[in-house]
């Protein structure tokens, strides 16, 4: 059985600049794209 690796993740946010830090800085995960 083969792996399918995620292509694309969303999570509704309440703070966007809070969340940017936390997935970005924090967590180390890239922003890929984003429709501010």
């Amino acid at each position: 059985m083969s792996t399918i690796q995620p292509f694309h993740l969303a999570f509704p946010v309440n703070d966007l600049a809070a969340a940017r830090s936390f997935y970005g800085t924090t967590l180390g995960c890239p922003e890929g794209r984003s429709s501010d």
